[in-house]
């Protein structure tokens, strides 16, 4: 395929030194916390992540929290 049937398409060239994490466009937030925290269980880092990933773990915590208060009222 061209480019014209691609118009939303772009080549991105990620250097071996960056973590990539995708969602879609309409994903929640717990969502993409929980592809944020894939990540980082996957990609090493040379930074100590303990800080991020509990806050990322909290994020999710609290959407599933809110998610259940609404299903269950």
């Amino acid at each position: 395929m061209t480019d014209e049937y691609l118009p939303n398409r772009h080549l991105v060239e990620v250097p071996d030194n960056f973590a990539v994490a995708r969602w879609s466009r309409d994903a929640d937030v717990a969502t993409i916390a929980r592809c944020i925290l894939g990540t980082l269980k996957y990609e090493p880092h040379a930074a100590d992540i303990t800080v991020l990933r509990q806050a990322l773990e909290g994020v999710i915590k609290h959407e599933v929290h809110a998610l259940q208060g609404v299903m269950g009222s």
